[in-house]
């Protein structure tokens, strides 16, 4: 798979994005659930999935997505009541699962609260919801979702089955693959494969488009390997970022574990000349994590960039993260950009006004922009 069909995948969201934040949050809720003591038939839960069930009732009329998602929000704090329940509402929940009468959107809010539960006799109830055609699909996904968001090592084998199968929607495998991003991921072999689409049914035609929703199994991927347990992990992302060097999801999760391993790849993506001249995210994050890293190694490809790339927003960055290593040969370079703004055409491109007083020297004003990094950088050195 090349690189521009990487980039593509990269830019692909999912479905439900509105209440991305909610769902990693309530993955990372699940995996720290502790469990109750059995309670036998407790009115708590059946207070709260009759909270759950009115406001069910109340969206009969909305779109199916706007519904949805209206009972998320709105359940939140009655599905976090079911999760302090504990085991003890899993019987329960199961019931409702199984009963062919009760609301759709009811039944994905159980779904939601059996993987906070996080109690593995769900594990294979949730698992064949997800892959069960007579579902309603939104069932289908947050069964999924819940499965993942479990964070739990020996489901990893039905959360791959769910994703990689083409036979399951789209939006379902996207939203299983969303919480495994979240929480993370142990088998780093799958992982690689489908960060890159291998497995996951893409069009033959490289040049194909890909759907929103294979774009965000692809992406989450990514990100599982950033947050997964698996040692191997850190040698698939360098490994993956030397072969995608624009792909600035790669270099996030390298910069979050500040592992010496990965300054090579690092240093590669900090000098990669991009075929159409565009600085890429990947470049703007190496510079701020081998800032971080204090790499001496970094010291005169950061000075390349002060002195002559285009990108005002990269010659910022790149800036800092030398006010960061704290090497002093930075200062005479920094110091010529700061002494020269008002000509450099970096900093006053498509400006009509006379040099010096367009849009980022306005921006300087209010402290927002590159043109602070640099007296900010500055400043640094000359203090050490």
């Amino acid at each position: 798979m090349d690189i521009n069909r990487i980039a593509a995948a990269e830019r692909a969201s999912t479905r439900w994005t509105a209440a991305l934040l909610v769902l990693i949050i309530s993955a990372v809720f699940a995996a720290a659930q502790t469990a109750s003591p059995p309670s036998g038939s407790d009115p708590k839960v059946a207070a709260a999935v009759a909270e759950i069930d009115a406001y069910a009732a109340k969206v009969q009329d909305k779109d199916e997505q706007e519904a949805v998602e209206d009972v998320f929000m709105r359940s939140q704090f009655a599905i976090h009541r079911l999760a302090r329940v504990g085991p003890s509402a899993v019987v329960p929940i199961q019931s409702i699962l199984a009963d062919p009468s009760r609301d759709w959107k009811l039944k994905a809010m159980m779904c939601e609260a059996l993987g906070k539960i996080n109690d593995a006799s769900s594990a294979s109830l949730l698992a064949k919801i997800a892959a069960d055609s007579g579902q309603h699909e939104f069932v289908r996904a947050a069964a999924g979702h819940a499965l993942a968001a479990m964070g739990r090592s020996d489901f990893d084998g039905a959360v791959e089955s769910i994703v990689s199968n083409p036979a399951i929607p789209p939006s379902v495998r996207a939203r299983t693959m969303m919480a495994a991003g979240a929480v993370g991921f142990d088998d780093v072999d799958w992982l690689k494969r489908a960060a890159q689409g291998d497995g996951l049914g893409l069009p033959d035609d490289p040049n194909a488009k890909i759907s929103q929703e294979l774009g965000g199994i692809m992406l989450n991927a990514q990100r599982a390997l950033g947050a997964s347990r698996n040692p191997k992990a850190l040698d698939a992302l360098i490994e993956l970022q030397g072969k995608y060097p624009t792909n600035g999801i790669y270099t996030e999760m390298l910069a979050r574990k500040k592992d010496p391993r990965s300054i090579p790849v690092l240093l590669k993506v900090l000098t990669y000349k991009n075929p159409n001249g565009f600085t890429s995210d990947a470049m703007m994050l190496a510079a701020d994590a081998l800032g971080t890293m204090k790499v001496e190694a970094a010291v005169d490809p950061l000075i390349d960039v002060v002195k002559n790339d285009p990108n005002e927003l990269f010659v910022g960055r790149a800036a800092l993260a030398l006010a960061a290593i704290g090497d002093q040969r930075a200062v005479k370079p920094i110091q010529n950009v700061i002494d020269h703004l008002k000509t450099d055409p970096r900093f006053n491109r498509g400006d009509d006004g006379p040099p010096g007083t367009g849009g980022y020297f306005i921006q300087a004003k209010r402290g927002d922009g590159p043109i602070p990094m640099l007296t900010k950088a500055l400043d640094k050195l000359k203090s050490k």
